[in-house]
């Protein structure tokens, strides 16, 4: 087999003059179908990555050929460290009595708790001097924390009155006790209480 010495060019393209009073010159570009790049394993372009027809970070799409995003694969670790509390959480069996159990992690040990009526107690925290967000110390190693009641009165950041539905989410960091509250609205004072559960 004779071997070819060769050097290989990219980013060039062929320019033709067609207008020389203009100097206007045409481009000519070379364009390759991905069903004629062939990988070292004999494959194409077209039959490694043909079918995937976009990347997404939307959660409620459901397609085969859609890649999800950084962002969305994030967002998913994001979420399985919290519903296993931090990875502890290893798996959720059925026992011999057939109760619900939580299999998890306890330092180097591996645990088995059986999961019955939860414990709730309510925490009631003052909003003052209010806004649109905020945080709580609840305590760490809860469960989950979920608000119970929301009062207090709401409006714009100038002034108080009915400017639209209320909307107030939170999220609970177990590690730290934090919980972090957001509202659609401004508030002015008012008094949230929070209901903690634990299992």
């Amino acid at each position: 087999m004779t071997i070819v010495n060769e050097v290989i060019v990219t980013g060039r393209v062929k320019r033709r003059l067609i207008d020389k009073a203009a100097k206007l010159w045409q481009r000519l570009s070379y364009w390759t179908k991905a069903s004629d790049v062939e990988f070292d394993d004999g494959r194409t372009a077209e039959e490694k990555i043909g079918n995937i027809n976009g990347i997404t970070s939307d959660f409620s799409l459901d397609a085969e050929n859609i890649c999800a995003s950084s962002s969305m694969a994030h967002k998913a670790h994001e979420r399985f460290y919290e519903f296993t509390d931090n990875g502890r959480i290893i798996s959720i069996k059925i026992g011999d009595d057939g109760k619900p159990y939580i299999v998890y992690k306890d330092g180097a040990d591996t645990v088995s708790k059986k999961l019955g009526e939860p414990e709730i107690t309510t925490m009631g925290y003052s909003l003052y001097p209010g806004g649109t967000s905020g945080t709580f110390n609840v305590g760490a190693g809860h469960y989950a924390v979920y608000i119970a009641d929301v009062t207090g009165t709401f409006g714009n950041s100038v002034g108080v009155g009915n400017y639209g539905e209320e909307h107030f989410q939170i999220s609970y960091n177990s590690s730290t006790g934090i919980v972090t509250w957001k509202s659609s609205v401004h508030l002015f004072g008012g008094y949230i209480t929070f209901a903690v559960i634990d299992c």
